[in-house]
């Protein structure tokens, strides 16, 4: 049983990746200062669960890893990525975002995406998504009435 988890913790390691448990990461800087290099990059490795990372606009790429469940990413950043291996995660991701990634292995996970691209693979099942009601979906519609009542009058 050691073995998966070497071989998950392994990119992990030679990456640099910061291990941490039930601690608030923040990557407008990162905190620890260790967790953000120079490239851009956030992350957050959490072994005993309900960790919260927050990255924002000024970051490239936000990753966090929990293998406890129950923890939560707000992520600002222009790609994210969660992978929840004990399930009861929760991610958000506004517009703005490029790319939303929500990986939940154990189910039960809370996702709400406005990222022009958002995935969620959920084999353990009972994930929900959602969207705010102000997404570019909304707008583009309500813009196309508009415009069209315009047209007409």
């Amino acid at each position: 049983m050691a073995l998966p988890l070497l071989i998950t913790l392994l990119p992990l390691m030679l990456t640099g990746i910061t291990v941490s448990s039930a601690s608030n990461v923040s990557c407008s800087g990162c905190s620890p200062p260790s967790e953000c290099n120079a490239a851009g990059n956030c992350t957050n490795f959490c072994t005993g669960g309900g960790c919260n990372m927050t990255c924002s606009q000024n970051v490239k790429y936000c990753d966090q890893s929990c293998t406890g469940g129950g923890c939560n990413s707000n992520c600002d950043a222009e790609r994210c990525s969660l992978l929840c291996t004990g399930g009861g995660c929760n991610m958000t991701c506004p517009s703005g975002v490029k790319e939303c990634h929500l990986i939940c292995t154990a189910g039960g996970c809370h996702f709400k995406c406005d990222a022009e691209e958002c995935k969620l693979d959920c084999p353990g099942g009972g994930c929900t998504r959602a969207k705010s009601s102000a997404s570019k979906e909304g707008v583009s519609i309500i813009l196309f009435f508009i415009f069209a009542l315009a047209t007409v009058v």
